[in-house]
């Protein structure tokens, strides 16, 4: 996280965009800060996962959609 410059910048924005953190130790706002990278974080990667599986709901409806225009074709 030391190292990451995006956290970095997020630190630096942290009052600006928390105005309450400059009343926070250091610590304080380090860990602050981790604990809304993870959850951002957590935030993301169930996001992503949702749109996978929405993108699969959808694939699934036009297969079932093209099936079912396949059957009525043949009848």
């Amino acid at each position: 996280m030391k190292h990451d410059p995006s956290v970095r910048a997020l630190l630096l924005a942290m009052p600006d965009v928390f105005p309450w953190v400059r009343h926070l130790s250091t610590e304080e706002v380090r860990s602050f800060t981790v604990e809304l990278v993870d959850a951002l974080s957590d935030i993301w990667h169930a996001g992503t996962a949702l749109r996978s599986r929405v993108s699969g709901l959808s694939d699934d409806s036009n297969r079932s959609a093209t099936t079912v225009r396949l059957c009525h074709s043949h009848h």
